[in-house]
């Protein structure tokens, strides 16, 4: 018998304008929000990401948290220019 898992990732935006800080653990350069979507899928210790949606290049930062708005409130700071989000499914599953 075959088993074959299928990981689900849910991204969804968490609030405003503020962003996870302290727990970045990898930087990447990308040209849509689909991209980083898909980084952080593919990252095994992604639980969130910072998003730059606003910059004067074509290319967007893509900051790769290993920890959660929701695991440590405490981290969330106003960043202009940035979005957070963070899999949903993965919160639901804890």
């Amino acid at each position: 018998m075959k088993f074959i898992l299928l990981l689900i990732c849910v991204f969804n935006e968490f609030s405003g304008d503020d962003i996870l800080q302290g727990h970045v653990i990898s930087v990447h350069n990308v040209d849509t929000r689909a991209d980083c979507d898909e980084i952080c899928a593919d990252h095994p210790r992604c639980l969130s990401y910072n998003y730059q949606f606003e910059t004067r290049s074509a290319e967007h930062s893509c900051e790769i948290n290993d920890a959660t708005g929701t695991m440590c409130p405490q981290d969330m700071k106003r960043a202009r220019r940035y979005r957070y989000y963070e899999d949903q499914v993965n919160d639901l599953m804890n």
